[in-house]
């Protein structure tokens, strides 16, 4: 993906997949599981990996963490209830030979963990409305930098019904 560190035997990175996975679905529902009723826990899935000199070495220093941050912003066509912000965030640590990584990040009852585009918290009682959202991932490594490595637009929509 474009503005990706992509520097060949030094450090490429790529973000490469967003899935989402209903709590309790049938093992025989196929993946991607992206259409969840309201209120339905539901997980997202985020595939990234790196290669290179520079990023085996960040594998290989201990304590060096990724964070990984997962928003969704609604599509609402007829003015209804929205939402924009964080779904949630989830850390790991790097691995020598981990890549690639998988990040999941569950929201518990449709509930964000927001906060919301503006900043402020999301209300205990908030359930994610229906309606459509666009599902973006950021990936951050936190070597000594603290820099952004990776941007990921799913290319499959989350729909919440009710």
């Amino acid at each position: 993906m474009a503005g990706q560190p992509t520097y060949p035997i030094w450090l490429t990175f790529s973000a490469t997949g967003i899935n989402f996975n209903e709590a309790g679905s049938p093992p025989s529902t196929l993946p991607p599981s992206n259409i969840v009723p309201k209120g339905s826990t539901f997980s997202v899935d985020v595939t990234f990996e790196g290669s290179g000199l520079i990023f085996a070495g960040l594998e290989a220093t201990p304590g060096v963490t990724y964070t990984v941050d997962v928003s969704a912003e609604s599509f609402s066509a007829d003015g209804g209830p929205t939402y924009e912000g964080r779904l949630g965030l989830v850390t790991g640590n790097l691995a020598s030979g981990g890549s690639p990584y998988t990040a999941t990040v569950t929201v518990a009852s449709g509930k964000p963990s927001g906060p919301s585009q503006d900043g402020n918290p999301v209300a205990p009682d908030f359930v994610l409305p229906p309606g459509l959202y666009k599902v973006t991932a950021v990936v951050q490594l936190s070597a000594p930098w603290n820099f952004v490595v990776g941007y990921f637009e799913s290319p499959v929509l989350l729909q919440i019904y009710e």
